[in-house]
């Protein structure tokens, strides 16, 4: 399984000339919680171009390039970074908020954040742990403004999802293995959402045999139908030969878990929340770390089985794939156009909107599709 990987793929800039021509972001002010990337840099530049005026902070220090930085320093946009950079945004007052991980949103709403009219209007969410948390804020009656849940519109599951992350975690193997591919190799995939079942089939075209962990029966059974075979906890860490997690939620990896692994196990996480994996725990209970590679650490454990033995965790156990930025570039672009969209329709729409979480409105994602097709080459006599 391939996606493209196209040179002069410039959805970001035909989104930019459209926000530019229409005006609806001029002078518009955004909160914007996000992985500090060159790509991310390149959606901001198309926001400055379109006149509006972003306020970014760090969702995550191991995935911020100091070029993205440079490159928002040079665009006049303020960025934050460190634990209080979600306080610091906010006091910009921004109108409305993008979040990674319902961060500056959930700041928003505890720290007294009223009304629609009463400061920020709207936000979105783009991950499936910020949605977790936006419905536990509801579930409290805490959620006052609406929020639009990007995370599962049709283009963010089935491409960036799915592709991105997929495409990704193949070239973050190779470079932490340094082998081209991993055929024969056993790899068990924990979680068979769309991000989980991604890696699952991209793993398979490189001909590893491929196993799935997953509590929900639905997802389940359609890992199975989908021609893998659904293990057990024990089973996957006693014969693994890599792990990966993809649940996108914190507390994943147990204390236990080091004994009942196998000995030369290599971990690798890209769900969001790099506690997924508790690194912090691989730390205590090390007696000793070694630096393999610029991706991999080797932790020795003292083990009642065998006296002791080796696992291997990747970039420390941040989202592999944002850490090292692998795989095709095309599917977080597309991304990315489908947030800077959702902005527009926020500032159109949202005195109009109800509090609470609200689908993608699918116009954003019909037209960031037909923007995605003409960076393609495509053009509607050749698709339609």
């Amino acid at each position: 399984m391939t996606i493209s990987t196209m040179q002069n793929f410039d959805l970001l800039e035909r989104v930019g000339e459209v926000l530019k021509e229409r005006g609806n972001l001029a002078n518009r002010s955004i909160a914007w919680h996000c992985h500090l990337t060159t790509l991310t840099y390149a959606a901001a530049r198309a926001v400055v171009e379109a006149g509006g005026r972003l306020y970014i902070s760090e969702c995550n220090a191991a995935t911020t390039k100091q070029s993205a930085l440079s490159g928002l320093k040079d665009l006049g946009v303020p960025f934050y970074t460190g634990a209080h950079a979600a306080v610091k945004v906010l006091a910009h007052k921004p109108e409305i908020i993008s979040d990674t991980g319902f961060v500056l949103t959930e700041t928003y709403l505890r720290s007294g954040g009223g009304a629609p009219g009463a400061g920020i209007s709207a936000a979105c969410e783009t991950t499936a742990d910020g949605i977790g948390r936006l419905r536990d804020l509801r579930a409290m009656a805490a959620l006052n403004i609406p929020v639009i849940n990007i995370n599962e519109g049709e283009l963010k599951s089935a491409i960036d999802n799915f592709h991105r992350v997929g495409d990704g975690l193949i070239e973050a193997l190779q470079i932490a293995t340094g082998r081209e591919s991993l055929p024969g190799n056993l790899i068990v995939v924990v979680g068979y959402g769309r991000v989980g079942s991604g890696c699952a089939q991209y793993l398979k075209g490189i001909g590893a045999q491929v196993k799935v962990i997953e509590a929900d029966p639905l997802r389940a059974l359609k890992a199975h139908y989908d021609g893998f075979a659904v293990t057990s906890r024990l089973e996957a860490l006693a014969k693994a030969e890599v792990v990966v997690t993809a649940t996108g939620r914190p507390g994943l990896w147990q204390e236990n878990f080091f004994e009942e692994a196998r000995d030369g196990m290599v971990v690798i996480n890209v769900g969001h929340d790099r506690e997924e994996v508790a690194p912090a725990l691989w730390e205590k209970k090390a007696k000793k770390i070694e630096v393999v590679n610029e991706v991999l650490k080797r932790y020795t454990f003292d083990s009642n089985r065998s006296g002791e033995k080796c696992l291997y965790l990747a970039t420390g156990g941040n989202p592999a794939n944002i850490a090292l930025l692998t795989g095709s570039f095309e599917p977080t672009y597309i991304h990315l156009a489908t947030e800077l969209l959702t902005w527009e329709y926020l500032f159109q729409e949202a005195e109009n909107l109800p509090a609470g979480e609200l689908t993608l409105p699918r116009r954003v994602e019909e037209e960031v599709s037909s923007l995605a097709l003409q960076a393609l080459g495509y053009n509607n006599e050749s698709v339609f």
